[in-house]
């Protein structure tokens, strides 16, 4: 469904104000359209946060067990393009540790911040969120910052469906989340190091 190999490259690459990669249009809009009318009942399931991906455990629709399982399996592809472009180290093995629907919810004023500028858990090393919706969502952005350079200086990204931020989580590569006219419904993957555990 995702050829990460060939979407994680030069043409979604952007290197300001961190190196990170934005991608629009991720999946063919009718498998979009029937995951995003199907979230709901989906984030129900069973999320398997850690551990060897095992689709039995979770009452998933095929096309949401293809989905979830393909972002398990990317690890590999994905962290080899991170050490390439996100500066993320060469000389560490990886491994999942994440996948789970997350969600953040509508508010009565659009735009405020949810959470202001942090790192996601020191095991995290590369996060991916992918963002479905119906194309009526406005503010509910994600906002990046180098911190060592001018914290008052960020690009923004609004809440776009059927798009996807990869981003490595190390100091100073900052984020943080505005809320949004709607329920924001997202696929969010992490990658730590193999020997994460050792470090906990």
């Amino acid at each position: 469904m995702i050829d990460f190999e060939n979407i994680l490259t030069d043409t979604n690459f952007v290197s300001d104000p961190f190196p990170h990669f934005r991608i629009y249009n991720v999946l063919p809009q009718e498998a979009h359209d029937d995951l995003y009318e199907s979230y709901d009942k989906q984030f129900n399931s069973t999320v398997q946060p850690h551990g060897a991906w095992n689709k039995t455990l979770a009452n998933y629709t095929e096309l949401w067990a293809e989905l979830l399982t393909e972002f398990w399996d990317s690890c590999d592809t994905v962290m080899s393009q991170a050490q390439k472009y996100l500066d993320t180290p060469s000389n560490k093995s990886y491994i999942t540790t994440g996948v789970s629907l997350a969600k953040h919810s509508m508010c009565d004023n659009p735009g405020n911040l949810i959470r202001d500028w942090h790192l996601d858990g020191s095991s995290k090393f590369v996060n991916i969120i992918y963002y479905l919706g119906s194309g009526s969502e406005t503010h509910g952005a994600i906002e990046l910052c180098h911190m060592d350079n001018d914290p008052d200086k960020f690009t923004s990204y609004p809440y776009t469906k059927n798009s996807m931020i990869v981003w490595a989580n190390i100091p100073p590569f900052n984020h943080r989340f505005c809320q949004a006219n709607t329920i924001r419904k997202t696929v969010y993957t992490n990658f730590a190091a193999s020997d994460w555990n050792a470090h906990v």
